[in-house]
């Protein structure tokens, strides 16, 4: 993935900001999404947040929906995942990516979305995968 990268004076932080999203994919209520992170230095990489913004919006509901931010455990190819592939000759253990194999089910984050913009706190898988680059497949 391609990152602009600038430096916050004021902040005295690094932000980047994406340009294009490596891979997200949807199944009807289960979304992956994952970023290349390996450009960043994991000797010299501390990462003090990463968050994840999502616009919500299409469902036909007043009320807030809790929606977790949870690591994939397993590779997948965007172009070749389905509900019940992870890539063209590889099943998931349970199809949507319900088995223990194939995430975690200790959510990085939940947050209570309503339609609009929400944030998911992801530090902690972020600095885990710059760190072993090979265990990034994404949320």
């Amino acid at each position: 993935m391609r990152y602009s990268k600038f430096i916050d004076e004021e902040k005295k932080e690094v932000v980047l900001i994406s340009k294009k999203l490596k891979r997200l994919l949807s199944f009807d209520f289960n979304k992956m999404i994952s970023f290349d992170l390996s450009s960043f230095d994991p000797e010299c990489t501390l990462v003090n947040y990463a968050g994840i913004s999502l616009y919500l919006n299409g469902w036909e509901c007043n009320d807030a929906r809790n929606i977790g931010a949870y690591r994939v455990l397993r590779d997948w190819e965007d172009s070749k995942t389905t509900w019940t592939k992870a890539t063209s000759t590889d099943y998931w253990e349970i199809g949507g990516i319900e088995g223990s194999t194939d995430r975690l089910f200790v959510a990085e984050d939940t947050v209570d979305c309503w339609w609009g913009w929400n944030t998911w706190n992801i530090t902690d898988a972020v600095q885990d995968w710059i760190s072993d680059p090979l265990s990034n497949n994404g949320v």
